[in-house]
């Protein structure tokens, strides 16, 4: 597998991982979502913002080659509605298949170039 359709492949899987988990998450009440879990970010709405937000910004690092001229704040929040959070999953999801489709094979070829060393 080339590493373009690697790309697109691991997008595919994260877009229907991220889907089946929102959906699981959508049964869930607002409290529930927001409830204090001890995790890292406190609730799962949180966490899910936390997820996203790195997303993003690792794309946009991808795409620019250059580091955020923000600096990294891992406990804010962009969202704070799952509804919203949801839309924007969504979208970035599709985003990053769109990105992905519309780079040259060259890209992965020039860009993906790393092994592991046993």
């Amino acid at each position: 597998m080339n590493g373009k359709a690697w790309a697109r492949e691991m997008a595919l899987y994260n877009k229907w991982q991220n889907e089946t988990l929102f959906g699981h998450c959508a049964a869930l009440s607002d409290k529930a979502l927001r409830q204090d879990r001890g995790l890292f970010f406190g609730s799962i709405l949180h966490t899910l913002d936390h997820i996203l937000m790195v997303d993003v910004r690792l794309l946009d690092f991808v795409v620019s080659a250059a580091p955020p001229s923000a600096p990294f704040e891992p406990r804010k929040r962009v969202y704070d509605d799952f509804e919203a959070l949801s839309r924007a999953r969504a979208a970035f999801d599709a985003d990053l298949l769109s990105t992905i489709d519309g780079w040259d094979e060259a890209w992965f070829d020039d860009s993906i170039s790393f092994h592991i060393e046993a």
